[in-house]
């Protein structure tokens, strides 16, 4: 069970109070640590040591110091794996800081079974910035758990391990690694809100990312690949908008979507997904899939499903080529108006579309009078502009 500490106002400087709460704790690896809204007035960054003896804090440089303390700052940076102390109490006008950037350089390496938990009970968010760091794990379902907290990660690497950030964290990641998690890659939720670049989510037991709870993500020029389930699964109204990216051999679909999500899926490449590439089901907000190539996926390009009959959905302007079923496939039940217009669905083994919505054998003489058969007598889909192609030459749906 996870033991929790307060730390208020004492006389002591933070560094002695936290350590003297590790040094007690039965359990220091899943100890949780809080700040008192009356307790320090600094941002801090709580980082595991190698040794798993501690955690150390550190402190962010205090910009209104820099130009007095910059001398102090230098020196105390080379100290190998030594942490200065530091206090800045709110009734304090000046305070002390220290340049830390220098001073952990080994990997931080977990052990088995473990949940850290950062989290900030003051009214104020607390400003975490994790850079060129490796965490690391030999076994287990480790987590890393943030809870509301401001939280900047720039080129680490986390190997095995969950990064969980829920209470309306506030996330930026950039060029980091998320592989090997017996979990998920990173668990975004309870309203928070992530912005992810370069980054690269790989062979994680679960899924890549999980957004859930009315989360959103906006991630960019990243790679999901190889994750046991989905490269991203979304739900819970969240919103996820996902551009200029890579979603390959993913065991289940590329990204899969269900419970009132908002999704804008732009210029990515979505291919050699075990199932689907999509699966987007109640979606009950307009959806936009623009642009892609959806390739060479082993069921379907993008299946659409579920009841919602709220929202809408476009389909704009992408290439759904050589998937092994259907490029679309819209099933039974679907409610919402979908708009086909402008792709390339071509080399697809069953044909180019599948609309459950419409019953009977379905045999046409050519692509034109499929195209004026559904968009008389389909429920929900409205094809223009499209370039289709059947595999076989009587256009036989089935």
């Amino acid at each position: 069970m996870s033991q929790r500490y307060e730390i208020t106002e004492s006389s002591k400087s933070l560094d002695e109070t936290i350590k003297e709460i590790i040094s007690d704790a039965k359990n220091p690896l899943s100890c949780t640590i809080t700040l008192s809204d009356e307790c320090y007035n600094q941002n801090l960054t709580i980082i595991e040591c190698s040794n798993i003896k501690q955690l150390q804090i550190l402190k962010e440089r205090n910009s209104t110091n820099n130009t007095n303390n910059n001398n102090n700052n230098t020196a105390n940076s080379n100290n190998n794996n030594t942490t200065s102390t530091s206090t800045a109490h709110n009734n304090t006008s000046t305070s002390t800081t220290t340049d830390y950037s220098n001073i952990i350089k080994s990997d931080i390496l977990l052990s088995n079974e473990n949940i850290i938990e950062i989290t900030n009970n003051t009214n104020d968010y607390t400003n975490i910035e994790f850079k060129n760091l490796t965490f690391k794990t030999k076994e287990g379902t480790n987590t890393i758990l943030f809870n509301n907290i401001n939280i900047k990660l720039i080129k680490c690497q986390f190997y095995g391990i969950q990064l969980q950030f829920k209470g309306k964290c506030n996330i930026e990641i950039d060029e980091c690694d998320f592989k090997y998690s017996q979990l998920n890659g990173i668990e975004i939720t309870d309203e928070s809100k992530a912005n992810i670049k370069n980054s690269i989510f790989n062979s994680n037991d679960k899924n890549g990312i999980r957004l859930i709870k009315n989360s959103k993500l906006i991630i960019d020029k990243s790679t999901l690949n190889n994750n046991l389930g989905n490269g991203i699964v979304t739900q819970d109204e969240s919103n996820l908008n996902i551009t200029n990216s890579i979603l390959k051999f993913n065991q289940t679909y590329g990204i899969l979507t269900y419970h009132k999500s908002y999704i804008n899926i732009n210029r990515n490449i979505i291919s050699n997904n075990k199932q689907s590439g999509l699966y987007l089901t109640n979606t009950d907000n307009k959806s936009i899939i623009k642009d892609n190539q959806i390739i060479k996926n082993e069921e379907h390009g993008i299946t659409i499903g579920g009841i919602s009959n709220l929202g809408e959905m476009e389909i704009l302007n992408n290439e759904i080529n050589n998937n092994y079923y259907y490029g679309i496939h819209v099933i039974d039940g679907v409610g919402i108006p979908i708009k086909i217009e402008g792709n390339k669905i071509i080399g697809n083994q069953s044909g180019p579309l599948k609309d459950d919505t419409l019953n009977g054998d379905l045999n046409f003489k050519n692509v034109q009078e499929f195209i004026q058969f559904i968009n008389k007598n389909s429920q929900v889909l409205t094809l223009n502009n499209n370039d289709l192609k059947f595999n076989n030459s009587n256009c036989l749906l089935n």
